[in-house]
């Protein structure tokens, strides 16, 4: 028996910026020290933003977590990267998480770590591009098999059985719906009958311990379509007693 995801219709509806890589007392994954505070809390909310709109999202989060210092953050739209800076005379760190899955840092242009302001311009400057619309790619997991080169996934219950049946271009911006249709000549991956019992479907980014995503509710369509091998037994010449196997690969 072979299968493969013959279709899907996913609401880009899941958010970049969310509960699992928001700062936390459990999850320090965006942190501030100034002058005035240290290891301070960044906090971003719930949400998908453009390059328009987060530079003020942000520079209310950064001066949220320190007030009296009056933080500036711009984006360039020439290299795609992001400033902060401030008027105060002083050195300032945007502290990230190392956990890629629990921590924006990817998402505004930084890498995991300290990042210290120049001393002179009193700057801090993404060293990357921001991906403020979150990865090109997502997947559809399933404990069906490991169809397309994915490890044991691990999460908070342990190792478990999780594999990709698929990768999915993320081809429309937020608010928009993902269509995917598989290619006629897209091939079935094998399957055994016995693992089709109880079928488990999520949606995951990269990342190992990546999240599933969360649809906020929206509704979603997957369809998944089987072929089987039907073995017909078809008579040879006049002898009705002596027959051959016809196998034939039949989609349900």
């Amino acid at each position: 028996m072979g299968l493969r995801l013959q279709q899907a219709v996913i609401p880009y509806s899941f958010y970049q910026f969310n509960d699992t890589n928001k700062y936390s007392s459990t999850n320090p994954s965006f942190r501030l020290t100034d002058g005035a505070v240290t290891n301070a809390g960044v906090t971003i909310p719930n949400g998908n933003y453009t390059s328009a709109t987060f530079p003020a999202i942000l520079q209310t989060a950064l001066r949220a977590a320190s007030p009296t210092r009056n933080y500036v953050v711009a984006f360039d739209a020439a290299t795609q990267k992001l400033t902060v800076t401030t008027p105060s005379a002083e050195a300032f760190s945007l502290i990230f998480g190392t956990d890629k899955a629990k921590s924006p840092f990817w998402l505004l242009g930084y890498n995991a770590g300290t990042y210290t302001s120049d001393g002179t311009t009193n700057a801090n400057f993404a060293p990357n591009v921001a991906r403020l619309t979150g990865p090109h790619v997502l997947y559809i997991g399933s404990n069906l098999g490991n169809f397309i080169s994915r490890g044991l996934r691990t999460d908070g219950s342990g190792t478990t059985n999780a594999y990709r049946l698929a990768a999915i271009p993320i081809n429309v911006n937020p608010g928009g719906v993902i269509v995917h249709q598989a290619d006629y000549n897209e091939i079935y991956y094998p399957v055994n009958c016995s693992d089709i019992q109880n079928i488990e479907l999520w949606l995951e980014y990269d990342e190992n311990d990546a999240p599933y995503l969360d649809l906020n509710g929206a509704p979603f369509s997957v369809e998944i379509q089987f072929l089987v091998e039907k073995d017909t037994r078809l008579p040879v010449g006049d002898n009705p007693n002596s027959v051959r196997s016809n196998k034939r690969a039949r989609p349900l």
